[in-house]
């Protein structure tokens, strides 16, 4: 019955022009792993109570194994628009999504987000909060990202052409590549056009290089073509030849896929198929984005793991309590090897400001994804496998 409510409210939202602490969590399969006292689900917290920022200490180097260790952190969707942008723009400050869990997200030695907007100054926001499905921010939004210590953003997402003028899409993504470039942000996913767009981005730190790839699935109007700018098209053939060409020029290869339905906990059985593909292909972490709620996560042999989407960041979707909960996903790399991977969830406050969850609260959270994980069609590819 929730999940019929939650797919009515989104059909009412689509109708009226809107688009819609920490935990270590073991690898697969979550629900054997995490074993939690069943709880009642809770409203969402009226009156804001933050838990301490997460306790994350680094991993001893072991004198027989002197690889280097690697942490990076991976971000669910963020809107620079709509009421997003009328708050921060009224309070003149930018980096308020952030006060809570910006420790956290600059401490890592690579910041990974995913950008559900663009970033231009040619159009005003549409600052009517829920109602347009136009997402474009100002450019300030980037002071924001650069306070948190972002030092990637995938723009391979359905709103990177937003714009409020007729004909402005293209210049909208330009703009928001040129925002990010002088914040000394790479951004990935999106280009002049295909071949550009397909092109994956190298980061090294500790010796390892570490390849990103972004492309999307959703609203392939903004993809690009040969001669046309946007973002890269997902599909099997496409991404399968972009990680075989990223692993001759990096040791790790990760995918940042924005794919999937809305406002579901359990992927669908395309997001799985392409993700098993991928993983043969040869990347050694997907994690995905535009579900708006955190979904499941699934590990692979060597340690690979797909994390099929984190939820909402900064986000103005308050119409839900899923809508409001996301998950940072934490990776631990010792030399080339993932080693460890952690969720960090969060609840998203008046609508821009993720703080850390209670205990309550975060046990509900993993509650759904392990109750997601046991759903088909992931419960069935687990079936076929015994």
């Amino acid at each position: 019955m929730k999940q019929q409510t939650i797919l009515i409210l989104g059909l009412v939202a689509l109708l009226i022009g809107t688009q819609p602490a920490p935990a270590t969590l073991p690898p697969q399969p979550l629900a054997a792993a995490l074993t939690v006292t069943p709880t009642p689900l809770i409203e969402p917290i009226t009156t804001p109570q933050p838990t301490p920022a997460p306790k994350l200490t680094p991993l001893p180097i072991s004198t027989a194994s002197p690889e280097p260790i690697t942490r990076i952190i991976f971000t669910g969707d963020i809107i620079p628009g709509r009421c997003v942008a009328k708050k921060l723009l009224a309070a003149n400050d930018f980096t308020l999504p952030y006060h809570y869990i910006g420790d956290t997200l600059r401490n890592a030695d690579i910041t990974v987000g995913s950008l559900d907007g663009s970033l231009t100054d040619r159009t005003a926001p549409i600052m009517t909060c829920g109602i347009s499905m136009n997402l474009v921010g100002p450019t300030r939004t980037v002071e924001g990202l650069s306070y948190a210590g972002f030092d990637l953003i995938t723009i391979a997402t359905n709103h990177i052409k937003d714009c409020g003028i007729l004909g402005c899409g293209e210049l909208a993504m330009f703009d928001t590549m040129e925002t990010l470039a002088r914040a000394e942000i790479k951004s990935v996913g999106g280009g002049k056009n295909l071949d550009d767009a397909r092109q994956p981005v190298v980061i090294e730190r500790n010796g390892i290089r570490f390849a990103f790839l972004g492309a999307s699935e959703i609203y392939q109007t903004y993809a690009a073509a040969e001669t046309t700018p946007g973002f890269a098209l997902l599909n099997a053939e496409h991404i399968t030849q972009d990680i075989a060409r990223a692993r001759t020029m990096a040791d790790v290869v990760i995918v940042l896929p924005h794919w999937g339905t809305e406002y579901v906990a359990a992927p669908n059985w395309g997001q799985y198929e392409l993700a098993a593909k991928m993983i043969d292909a040869g990347a050694d972490l997907v994690i995905g984005n535009h579900p708006h709620w955190v979904q499941s996560v699934e590990k692979f042999a060597d340690n690979k793991v797909v994390a099929y989407a984190l939820g909402n960041l900064v986000m103005d979707q308050e119409w839900s309590l899923e809508t409001q909960q996301g998950a940072l996903f934490e990776a631990t790399f010792r030399g080339k090897k993932l080693e460890k991977w952690n969720l960090l969830p969060y609840h998203i406050y008046d609508g821009y400001q993720p703080r850390w969850t209670s205990s309550e609260e975060t046990t509900m959270i993993f509650k759904r994804i392990n109750a997601a994980f046991d759903l088909p069609p992931l419960s069935l590819r687990r079936y076929a496998k015994r």
